[in-house]
């Protein structure tokens, strides 16, 4: 799946008025999901999003 895809799945899901919403909606859900599971799950969590979504793995927040 690619990222716009991805992000407009998030959008009809959540029902959400826009994609910015869903951005930000995708962000924080991983940002959640960062701070409850180990790093190297992380890191297997991170390799399966797509590729718009990297900067996300770059964070040290989120993937340290």
């Amino acid at each position: 799946m690619k990222y716009e895809e991805f992000i407009e799945e998030v959008q009809k899901r959540a029902h959400l008025a826009s994609k910015d919403e869903a951005k930000r909606a995708t962000k924080a859900a991983l940002e959640t999901l960062a701070e409850c599971i180990s790093k190297d799950v992380r890191f297997d969590a991170a390799a399966q999003l797509p590729r718009g979504l990297a900067l996300y793995k770059s964070q040290k927040r989120l993937f340290r």
